[in-house]
């Protein structure tokens, strides 16, 4: 609006570009007032040309300028009166004064500049308005009660109009007005809606209503047409409903409206949870809203476990196993229902098959572990495996052959531990092919396998035995290795191996001869005494068979006979101071010599 009325609104609005959050506008409205907003409205009072100026900063610099030229137009302004009052004027009726009508003296503080004008008053209570060429005073009676807003327009020849108002107040102070909520209509359900009926009232201009869950309502003129209002949320309420006019207000309140939500499961707490069979479980529930207090229903998982109307409760699972539990909350509204697994562990059960778990010495024994870890459980499965008899045990145990487990000092000697949690089926851990030794002697040699698992229920040991029986083996020794006929020869057996028998075979065609196996402690050593009458060269042969299998050894031994001593001499006498006897040696079967000359040189010899 570039060339408004005089006394008319001009609304400004900025067309700026490039601005942001730190732009600052600055109106100067070419008549000594000023405004800082972004879109400011201004009244001319006074006709003429004005030219309107905007300056936009960014950030306090960066300005720039816009300029726009309004020309106001002359004309009258309207100023009405009530009374000598402006704005409002009022009479309020007193309880006891018998008042029915209203008169208001209405005068005019409005200007014309240049004549001519036109006034025009509205009363606004529906009577014809008053048209005059004049500022007169008027008089006008208000025969109800009630409020109207009464105005004066003021006509300038040049076509501009101005428009003045005041608010005309004619009303008893006493205000009434009632609602009726139909009997058995306070209570209910949530989500829950209420009827509003039989609604009236006197002396009411508005009306407020407050239904107590936040929501408020303000009907003006004020509406009797009956309604519903529903509520959303469990609580007590009231319903509020305040009259008014401009005189005095006035209210009613009707309730409590109990309004009832489902119950609600906060939390139920159940300890233990997993557990070991046998196990007592204790259960308590925090719930709001059960009514009566103890409205619960408990379902355990079993067929047929269950209780009902308490707060708390406990129940003895004896089986292993993964149980859905259920607990429901009631009231007359409804229910809530939280459902669960109740985890009941059991020991693990250990069980390792070995093959072999008997043979000879380097064993090698394969293990298949088909452990039962438990039916469930949240906390670690741990497992362990020991060897004991002498197995030389290392890190290549953990780190080779448990890649899953971390490396530990073991309870029981070899092995290496779990500590992850396991959930069936589990992958209880690998165990390698082992070898068992028992090089040499006659014992057999024992190996226990211990393996160890455990749970949070406990723990459970199985036990291997592997048997490993030594090496078959021929083994003496002849004491002499050589004699004279008749001379005894004492053969000592020292053969390795168990459950032995043996054969010995003298070379000299002499029976065989059979010793029977025996108890280690008294199987062995063994020895023979024997003697032969013929000389010469011969091989004896033990043969020895046992539980790892057969073995032979060969011993040659010589005899000799024994020999005959004669010899003789060239003369048994010489006459001289000095004489020199020959010997010649005649014996037979002999090997050594040793001879003796008593008093001559040399006095004794070995040819």
């Amino acid at each position: 609006m570039t060339n408004p009325c005089r006394g008319r609104q001009v609304c400004f609005t900025s067309t700026s570009t490039g601005i942001g959050p730190g732009t600052t506008y600055y109106w100067n409205f070419g008549n000594g007032n000023t405004s800082t907003q972004s879109n400011p409205c201004h009244r001319y009072r006074n006709p003429g040309t004005y030219t309107v100026t905007l300056i936009v900063r960014n950030g306090g610099i960066c300005p720039d300028t816009a300029q726009a030229v309004v020309t106001v137009q002359p004309g009258g302004l309207a100023d009405i009166l009530g009374d000598g009052l402006q704005d409002t004027v009022k009479y309020c009726v007193i309880p006891g004064d018998p008042s029915t009508t209203y008169t208001v003296n209405f005068t005019s503080n409005s200007d014309c500049p240049g004549g001519g004008c036109t006034y025009t008053w509205d009363f606004g209570d529906g009577t014809p308005p008053v048209i005059t060429n004049a500022n007169t005073p008027q008089v006008h009676t208000y025969t109800t009660f009630g409020e109207w807003w009464a105005s004066l327009t003021v006509t300038h020849p040049g076509g501009c109009t101005h428009k003045d108002s005041i608010y005309v107040v004619f009303q008893p102070i006493v205000v009434n007005a009632v609602f009726d909520i139909p009997a058995g209509n306070y209570a209910g359900c949530a989500p829950y809606t209420v009827n509003i009926q039989n609604i009236s009232y006197t002396n009411a201009t508005s009306f407020i209503w407050d239904f107590g869950d936040g929501q408020r309502d303000t009907v003006s003129p004020p509406n009797t047409t009956p309604f519903t209002h529903t509520y959303t949320s469990p609580g007590t309420y009231q319903i509020r409903l305040t009259a008014m006019n401009a005189c005095g207000s006035t209210f009613t309140i009707k309730g409590p409206i109990v309004v009832v939500g489902k119950p609600k499961i906060n939390a139920v707490n159940i300890n233990p949870n997993p557990g070991c069979a046998p196990q007592l479980v204790n259960f308590s529930i925090n719930a709001t809203g059960v009514n009566p207090p103890n409205n619960y229903s408990w379902y355990f998982g079993p067929p047929g476990a269950e209780a009902h109307n308490v707060s708390s409760t406990s129940y003895t699972y004896t089986q292993a196993g993964i149980y859905d539990f259920m607990v429901i909350a009631r009231n007359c509204c409804g229910e809530d229902t939280f459902k669960t697994k109740i985890y009941i562990d059991t020991l693990p059960v250990p069980r390792i098959q070995a093959s072999p778990t008997e043979g000879c010495h380097a064993l090698t024994v394969n293990f298949l572990n088909l452990t039962q870890p438990g039916v469930y459980s949240s906390t670690p499965f741990y497992e362990e495996l020991g060897i004991d008899g002498g197995l030389v045990c290392g890190p290549w145990w953990c780190t080779v052959n448990c890649p899953n487990y971390a490396n530990y000092t073991p309870a029981l000697g070899c092995g290496c531990c779990g500590g992850t949690t396991t959930i069936l089926p589990g992958r209880p851990m690998d165990i390698p092919a082992l070898t068992f030794s028992n090089p040499s002697g006659n014992a057999i040699r024992v190996y226990n396998v211990r393996y160890r698992a455990s749970n949070r229920c406990g723990t459970r040991n199985t036990v291997i035995p592997i048997k490993v029986h030594p090496p078959v083996r021929a083994i003496f020794s002849a004491t002499p290795s050589s004699a004279c006929v008749g001379t005894a020869i004492t053969f000592q057996n020292t053969s390795w191996g168990d459950s032995l028998t043996f054969i010995w075979d003298m070379g000299d065609g002499s029976p065989l001869r059979y010793d029977t196996a025996m108890a280690a402690a008294t199987q062995m050593p063994r020895s023979h005494a024997y003697t032969c009458t013929t000389p010469g060269t011969y091989t004896v042969t033990l043969y020895v068979k046992g539980y790892c299998g057969k073995d032979t050894l060969s011993y040659t031994i010589t005899i000799y006979p024994y020999p005959t001593a004669s010899f003789n001499v060239e003369a048994t006498e010489k006459c001289q101071v000095s004489a020199t006897f020959t010997f010649t040696n005649t014996s037979t079967t002999g090997g050594t010599y040793s001879w003796s000359f008593p008093g001559g040189t040399p006095n004794s010899s070995t040819a």
